[in-house]
């Protein structure tokens, strides 16, 4: 299982598991789908999945998808739970983001709350306040 992400900085590969969970993070709400020729079809992206649902249980079953696929890519299947809330309150949207992550004895938790606006992401908790580790 590959435990380090390259990133474009000065921190070039990140190995802490509280950067990575983070980061990937980071990575999901700002992407586009279609960002990449090479890639496509496999960038994550909040975006993307707000705007393909159909029904709040859609979106939600998105966001679920794209993210346990992008966090097991990094920590075992048996390791990494997603569980995501949205409440329906035309046109904005609150989406409550709790991942969990089991990594050497201990767990990494990152819990985010997402307000949209008509499918446009319009405020954003500070997840990487919110990551703690027990």
């Amino acid at each position: 299982m590959a435990n380090v992400i390259p990133h474009l900085s000065r921190d070039g590969w990140m190995s802490n598991p509280i950067d990575i969970i983070s980061k990937l993070f980071e990575y999901y709400i700002a992407s586009e789908y279609s960002q990449s020729n090479t890639f496509r079809g496999n960038v994550a992206s909040l975006k993307y999945d707000l705007e393909s649902g159909k029904s709040i249980t859609e979106k939600k079953d998105n966001i679920v998808r794209s993210l346990r696929t992008m966090y097991e890519r990094y920590y075992s299947i048996d390791d990494v739970t997603v569980e995501v809330s949205l409440t329906d309150e035309d046109p904005v949207n609150t989406i409550n983001i709790n991942i969990e992550i089991n990594y050497n004895n201990q767990t990494y938790t990152l819990n985010n709350n997402i307000k949209t606006t008509d499918n446009v992401i319009a405020d954003i908790d500070d997840a990487i306040a919110a990551i703690h580790v027990y």
